[in-house]
C-alpha cells in the first residue's frame, strides 16, 4: 500500500455503524459522530498493516464497538455530539498505525459488547472491558490499561462508610452485565459474616448508577477508578471515594474473537508501536491517567 493510499484511508476515518449489524432499534446500537478532538498522529506501519487478516486489509477498515456513556473512556459531551475519551483516542491512533479506518458503533448496554465479538458483528471491542480469566474461555484480549475498583458515594455520607464492612446490609449499585456483581458477593462473604450481605442493584449507564445514590436507593456505586476520577472532576465536592482503598487491580483488554488470533496479534503489535513512539503515553497523559499505563501490550494476561 502506498503512503498516499494509506494517508487517504486515515484522512477518511469516521465512526459509523458496521454493515449488517441490524437497525438501531433492533440492536440497541446507535451511530456515533466522528470525534473532532486532536489525536496524536500515528505513523502507518506497513509491516504491522500486513499482519492484519486479508479480509480487513481488503475492505480497508476495522470495526469497533463501545458502550457509552462511560466517561472518561468513551462518552459524548452533548446529545448527538462526537464520541471522545481514552478508548476513542487510542483506537483512532491504533487505526493509523494499522493503516486502516476505524468504524465505531455504540451500544447502550455493556452486556452487548462481548456477544458482538462472538457473533462477528464487530471485529473488536475497545471499551474498558476487563480481561478476566473466566471471560477468556469465550473471547481473547489484548491488554492495554490497568484499572482498579472502588466504591464512590456522596461526600456528605462518605464518613459513614469507611470500610467494606460498613456496607453490609446496604444496597450498592453497579453496571448491568459487569463482573461487579460477583465482586459484591465475594466482598459480602469476606466482610459480612454474621451480618446481612451487601445488596446489589443493577443499572445501565454511569449517570443512572449515580442517580440511584443521589436519590437514596443505593448508598454507594461500585465502579472503576477512571469514571470516579472524572465524576469528581465534573462535580467537585459532590462525590468521594469510600469503603477503603482501591482493590482488584486488573487490565482492560481489546476484545477479539477466539478464532481471530491473527487480528489479535496485529492489534497487539499496533499498540506496542504506539507505546514505542510515545503516542500511547501522550494520550493517557491527556486524560490524567498516566498511572494506568502498561509497559507492553500483552494477550490474555488477566487473572
Amino acid at each position: 500500500m502506498s503512503n498516499k493510499t494509506i494517508a487517504g484511508l486515515l484522512a477518511g476515518a469516521v465512526l459509523a455503524l458496521t454493515a449488517g449489524c441490524g437497525s438501531p432499534e433492533a440492536t440497541g446500537t446507535t451511530t456515533a459522530a466522528a470525534p473532532t478532538q486532536s489525536v496524536p498522529a500515528g505513523t502507518a506501519n506497513p509491516e504491522i498493516h500486513a499482519m492484519l487478516p486479508q479480509e480487513i486489509r481488503d475492505r480497508g477498515y476495522l470495526t469497533n464497538t463501545v458502550q457509552s456513556p462511560n466517561a472518561p473512556m468513551e462518552y459524548t459531551e452533548a446529545s448527538g455530539g462526537p464520541l471522545m475519551g481514552v478508548d476513542i483516542d487510542l483506537v483512532q491512533a491504533l487505526g493509523e498505525v494499522l493503516g486502516v479506518q476505524v468504524k465505531t458503533s455504540v451500544v447502550n448496554d455493556f452486556t452487548q459488547l462481548i456477544p458482538s465479538v462472538q457473533t462477528k458483528r464487530t471485529d473488536i471491542v475497545m471499551s474498558a472491558v476487563k480481561d478476566l480469566k473466566e471471560r477468556q474461555g469465550s473471547v481473547s484480549f489484548v491488554d492495554y490499561f490497568v484499572t482498579g475498583d472502588q466504591f464512590i458515594t456522596t461526600a456528605a455520607q462518605a464518613s459513614s462508610f469507611r470500610s467494606v464492612a460498613d456496607l453490609c446490609g446496604k444496597t450498592v449499585v453497579a453496571a448491568n452485565g459487569t463482573s461487579y456483581f460477583s465482586v459484591i458477593e465475594r466482598l459480602s462473604a469476606e466482610h459480612c459474616a454474621g451480618k446481612q450481605p451487601i445488596k446489589p442493584l443493577g443499572a445501565v449507564s454511569a449517570a443512572e448508577q449515580l442517580i440511584q445514590v443521589k436519590q437514596g436507593r443505593a448508598v454507594a456505586n461500585l465502579t472503576g477508578l477512571e469514571p470516579q476520577a472524572y465524576q469528581m472532576k465534573v462535580e467537585p465536592g459532590v462525590w468521594a471515594p469510600t469503603a477503603g482503598e482501591p482493590f482488584d487491580r486488573a487490565p482492560y483488554g481489546v476484545v477479539f474473537g477466539k478464532d481471530d488470533e491473527q487480528l489479535g496479534k496485529a492489534v497487539q503489535a499496533g499498540l506496542n508501536e504506539l507505546i514505542k513512539t510515545g503516542t500511547y503515553q501522550k494520550i493517557l497523559a491527556k486524560w490524567n491517567l498516566s498511572a494506568a499505563a502498561v509497559d507492553e501490550a500483552t494477550i490474555n494476561g488477566g487473572k
